[in-house]
């Protein structure tokens, strides 16, 4: 048995061609029925091999919402709106009302917004370094409501035990660089990182109010998760022009279902 050449697939495929397309009309080298459908075309290569396809699944992507899109949705633009809950909603669903309800938390806070379809309410916070919560329900599965307005005293005398606990820790750092006999330069420095220092404080400070002192409204979900929509204090009108809303949708869906969930 002579040994396998390679080179012998090339050679066998070139010669194949070079049979079967004429050339100049005429096939020297074998005779061949064509039917008139077939004129024209070239036959196919039985040496050719089809590149492999990847079977493997796409990558999923993580959920990105771009910060641009949020500054235009804080405005209340329709369609800022819809590309925000369209990753979400089902497309055949009509959506009834959008908005923004406001941010909790000074910098670092999570954006809030809501959305009313003709099946569920819907509600996304959006906070930075790509935090997004989501969460919805159908409309005949809520049996009550809740509005959430908590007393501006408690969130003034929560700044000011922070302040208060931020000045002292500023007074032993300072007496502890002044034991120590640091020169200018350590004291100039600490300024901004004290004033860094002071708004973090602040932000988790009002984080923490608002996460025991809700602001905004809740729907009671059976069976499930309370949707919870926060809404700032000035925001809450609107707000409460989402709940009338939601009522009224949530009697038409079950006057279209025939049943209560």
């Amino acid at each position: 048995m002579e040994p396998y050449d390679p080179n012998d697939d090339e050679r066998r495929r070139v010669k194949f061609l070079q049979e079967s397309v004429p050339r100049g009309g005429r096939n020297p080298g074998r005779t061949q029925s064509v039917s008139p459908g077939m004129q024209g075309t070239v036959p196919p290569d039985p040496y050719r091999r089809e590149p492999e396809r990847d079977l493997r699944p796409a990558r999923p992507s993580a959920i990105r919402i771009g910060g641009n899109i949020v500054d235009l949705a804080k405005n209340d633009d329709a369609d800022a709106l819809h590309a925000i809950f369209g990753q979400f909603i089902p497309s055949d669903e009509k959506v009834m009302w959008c908005g923004y309800l406001g941010k909790m938390g000074l910098l670092f806070g999570r954006r809030s917004f809501a959305c009313l379809t003709d099946k569920r309410i819907a509600d996304i916070s959006i906070g930075w370094f790509g935090e997004i919560v989501y969460q919805d329900a159908l409309l005949e599965y809520f049996n009550s409501t809740i509005v959430y307005q908590p007393s501006r005293l408690s969130l003034y005398v929560t700044c000011i035990l922070g302040i208060a606990l931020f000045v002292y820790g500023a007074v032993m750092l300072v007496g502890t660089m002044m034991a120590l006999g640091l020169g200018w330069f350590w004291y100039v420095l600490a300024v901004p990182v004290c004033v860094a220092l002071l708004f973090l404080l602040l932000e988790v400070v009002v984080r923490l109010h608002y996460l025991v002192s809700k602001c905004g409204i809740v729907l009671w979900i059976k069976d499930g998760v309370s949707v919870y929509i926060f809404s700032d204090r000035k925001l809450l009108t609107k707000a409460n022009s989402l709940i009338r809303l939601v009522r009224n949708q949530r009697d038409q869906r079950i006057a279209a279902l025939g049943h209560i969930g």
